[in-house]
C-alpha cells in the first residue's frame, strides 16, 4: 500500500511538473475529509484527493462532522488544517499516543494554502484533541468559530506552535502536557482555559514570545 501510495503521488509530482512548463502554477488545494464516522488521517479513501502535502501547497478541511485520527508519523505534512469551517460544519481531529502531525509552512509565505496555520474552529464547531503520548506541531494556531470549539490535551500530550490566538474552550488535563510555544500566544476575550488539576503541580501555557490574556 506504502508503494503504491508513493507511486501514485510521484505520477502526479511528474503530471504537476509537465503543466508548469507550459502554464502559469495552479493555485493551492484544498481536500476535503469525506469520512462521517472515525478513519485515518493517512488513508486516501477519507479525503477527496490525497492526504494533503505542504510541498504541494495542500491543506486539510475537515467539516461534514467527521474525525480524522492519527496514530503514526504521518507521511505528507499538511500545509494547513481546518476543522469546522462553515456554520453548520464541525469537524474533529485526534491524534494518538504516537500519532505526529506537523502543519508545515511553504518555503513561500502566505503563498496559497500551505501557511503553516491550523484553525480548531472557522465558521463552524472543531475540536483538537491530543492524547497521552500524541504530539502536534504547527507554525501558527487559532481556535474560534462555534462557542464550543475546544482544544483538549491531557497526559504527556505535547503541542508546539509559532504564534497562537486562542478564542475558545483550552482544556489542559494533569502536570504532564507540553504546551509550548515560540512567538504570541493569546487568549482572547472569548477564550475559556480549563485547567483540570490531577496532582500537586499542573501543566501551564508557555511560549518565549509575548503573552497576552483576556478570557476567563
Amino acid at each position: 500500500m506504502f508503494y503504491l501510495r508513493l507511486s501514485t503521488r510521484l505520477a502526479t509530482l511528474v503530471a504537476l511538473a509537465t503543466l508548469v512548463a507550459y502554464a502559469p502554477l495552479a493555485r493551492a488545494t484544498t481536500f476535503d475529509w469525506t469520512n462521517t464516522g472515525v478513519g485515518n488521517w493517512e488513508d486516501s479513501g477519507n479525503w477527496t484527493g490525497f492526504p494533503p502535502a505542504f510541498f504541494l501547497d495542500e491543506a486539510g478541511r475537515i467539516d461534514n462532522g467527521g474525525t480524522a485520527f492519527v496514530g503514526g508519523d504521518v507521511f505528507d505534512d499538511p500545509g494547513q488544517v481546518i476543522l469546522g469551517d462553515t456554520g453548520n460544519g464541525s469537524g474533529t481531529l485526534e491524534i494518538r499516543s504516537g500519532g505526529l502531525l506537523s502543519v508545515t509552512r511553504d518555503s513561500v509565505p502566505n503563498s496559497g494554502d500551505a501557511n503553516g496555520s491550523r484553525r480548531v474552529g472557522f465558521g463552524g464547531l472543531g475540536t483538537l484533541n491530543v492524547l497521552p503520548g500524541g504530539t502536534f506541531e504547527t507554525f501558527s494556531l487559532s481556535s474560534g468559530g462555534n462557542a464550543a470549539s475546544s482544544i483538549n490535551l491531557s497526559g504527556n500530550a505535547s503541542l508546539t506552535f509559532g504564534s497562537a490566538n486562542l478564542q475558545r474552550v483550552t482544556h489542559i488535563t494533569g502536570p504532564n502536557v507540553n504546551f509550548n510555544g515560540t512567538g504570541v500566544l493569546g487568549l482572547g476575550s472569548t477564550s475559556t482555559l480549563i485547567a483540570e488539576i490531577t496532582g500537586a503541580t499542573h501543566s501551564s501555557l508557555k511560549t518565549t514570545g509575548n503573552a497576552s490574556v483576556n478570557g476567563t
